[in-house]
């Protein structure tokens, strides 16, 4: 064949001929001479993007199946088992520990015992550092909600105060007292007794106020973080009823208040019903926070002062 060929330019084609090539079969504009060697000769090249040739759009669609709901409930429940495990289960130990003991009135239990007696300021130390170390499940929990795309924040949990959180904050902590009053008060009046109770003020060193300081301050942080927002804020993920929620927490509350006997659990579930309602309410944590660090100090500086 020679170059070009013999019938260059292109002439118009022949139907019983049609030409080879990658296009033949192919919608094109109208034929216009087109030079020789183009794949299809004799025919224009397509307009690239040919509508042909456009790739199909690449839609992504998410399948959310019923196996893949169960499988996120699932973690969601077994993470709450383990974080509360892991935030309670020395207390709750304890506490079981304690209530035996009161059975036998063999519990000797001090509001603050002293781990190395005789060297006060060493033993202070050591508390100190202990009752710091004791918020390691306020890190966990924070830990698990940064991986489900959340934080401290999401659970109400920040430093920015509105005056309508020192409203709160008030009401929940004069709330606190009075359902105190209402315990004793019942406890005298029907002449009842505690099955258990506590060495409040036995000796007790008016250095360790700085321990009984840091200590209502963990217990809030702990107590309230743990069994308040971020387990009410799981189960409301779990689509659990607001009143269901409610009742696991309290119950859950409970459960490391069994040393101090019926007292201390009658006080324990007013309470937590009252701090679980508000926080279902504004999503805010830290008014709980700091209402039960403020009743926590009040009764371990009186215990000590008093």
């Amino acid at each position: 064949m020679t170059y070009p060929p013999d019938n260059y330019p292109p002439q118009e084609p022949d139907p019983s001929n049609p030409p080879q090539g990658p296009y033949q079969n192919q919608p094109h504009p109208p034929q216009v001479p087109y030079p020789y060697g183009y794949p299809g000769y004799g025919y224009p090249p397509p307009v690239y993007p040919h509508p042909f040739y456009q790739p199909m759009p690449q839609v992504r669609v998410e399948v959310e199946s019923a196996k893949d709901k169960d499988l996120t409930r699932s973690l969601i429940i077994y993470e709450i088992f383990a974080v509360e495990l892991a935030a309670f289960v020395p207390g709750i130990t304890t506490a079981i520990a304690i209530a035996i003991q009161t059975l036998y009135h063999q519990s000797t239990t001090a509001i603050i015992q002293p781990i190395i007696t005789g060297h006060t300021a060493m033993d202070i130390s050591l508390q100190v550092f202990l009752n710091i170390t004791g918020i390691y499940a306020v890190v966990l929990i924070a830990y698990v909600l940064k991986r489900s795309g959340e934080s401290l924040k999401t659970i109400g949990l920040t430093s920015r105060l509105t005056p309508n959180d020192f409203g709160i904050m008030a009401l929940l902590t004069v709330g606190t007292f009075v359902c105190l009053y209402m315990v004793a008060f019942v406890t005298i009046a029907f002449h009842l007794s505690s099955t258990h109770n506590p060495q409040v003020s036995s000796g007790i060193p008016k250095e360790y106020i700085i321990v009984g300081l840091i200590g209502s301050f963990r217990t809030a942080l702990l107590e309230e973080v743990a069994v308040c927002g971020y387990i009410l804020h799981r189960l409301e993920q779990l689509k659990v009823s607001p009143s269901k929620a409610l009742l696991i927490s309290v119950a859950l509350r409970c459960s490391y208040h069994v040393y101090g006997g019926w007292p201390l659990i009658a006080l324990t579930i007013p309470f937590g019903l009252m701090q679980g309602y508000v926080y279902q309410r504004n999503k805010s944590i830290k008014n709980q926070v700091v209402a039960h660090f403020i009743y926590d100090s009040v009764i371990f500086t009186l215990s000590i002062f008093a």
